[in-house]
């Protein structure tokens, strides 16, 4: 069984394949200031719930946006299954090349989900995932990654949004049932969800545009269906995006 790990600002999500197939998934809070110890115990718990074992683990793949957990998740890993995980990053020999003028500042998250995204559809692509961060990444159809873009992530800006205005309330971030609100929560919703939905529209046909291709789009993270759906040119949603991007690469990293 493989365990694929990724280590993002919110959450670290840990995949299982067996065979093959993603047969089970789930997610801890990221908290920097935890110990290996705590993560072991409770890593140990979800995998004890699910009935397995920790020599059923024979491989481990990561990926990290948040450097300080890298050492405690490695250790984590060391203590419970023997074996330290193969981490992603820039330099890894992952299948695509890098295009990219600061390589060693590219996200680990980010060339994962160009990896993935490129071997689904084998041809130009653009992987978007919606995190705390929403990523927007650009692989041309001979396989290389040119790049993307970087904004924050719908909840990321609702929330400075609450902090900062005094006099506005939280919203459950719902499509409006009108763009012109007629109370304040419903404009707040057309404002941040209707208008991410048009901003992640708006970088599409921008991105296809300036590459001058027909690239396949394809989105992940928390919010990436209820976009989807009102938006016109995001052509699937895959939730395990990055987890099968681990996936591929560590099964590359092997032959």
């Amino acid at each position: 069984m493989l365990l694929v790990i990724d280590i993002g600002n919110t959450n670290i999500v840990f995949g299982l394949f067996s065979a093959g197939e993603l047969t089970g998934d789930f997610r801890l809070e990221t908290v920097p200031g935890r110990s290996a110890a705590e993560y072991e115990a409770m890593l140990l718990a979800e995998l004890t719930r699910r009935k397995l074992g920790c020599d059923a683990v024979q491989g481990i793949a990561m990926a990290s946006v948040v450097p300080k957990l890298d050492a405690v998740i490695a250790a984590t890993c060391t203590k419970l299954f023997n074996r330290k995980p193969f981490m992603v990053d820039a330099k890894t020999q992952t299948g695509i090349k890098i295009s990219y003028e600061t390589p060693d500042t590219l996200g680990a998250d980010r060339i994962v989900n160009a990896v993935a995204a490129y071997e689904h559809f084998k041809s130009a692509a653009i992987a978007i995932d919606m995190g705390t961060a929403t990523t927007f990444d650009y692989v041309d159809g001979q396989g290389f990654y040119r790049g993307g873009a970087i904004a924050p992530g719908i909840v990321t800006a609702a929330e400075a949004l609450f902090q900062k205005a005094a006099k506005l309330p939280r919203i459950e971030l719902a499509y409006p049932e009108r763009i012109i609100g007629r109370s304040t929560a419903e404009s707040m919703q057309s404002g941040i969800v209707a208008g991410y939905a048009s901003m992640v529209e708006g970088m599409i046909d921008r991105m296809k545009a300036e590459s001058g291709s027909g690239a396949r789009v394809i989105a992940t993270g928390g919010l990436a269906r209820l976009i989807a759906r009102h938006t016109r040119n995001i052509d699937e949603v895959d939730d395990h995006l990055l987890l099968k991007g681990l996936k591929i690469i560590y099964e590359r990293r092997a032959t």
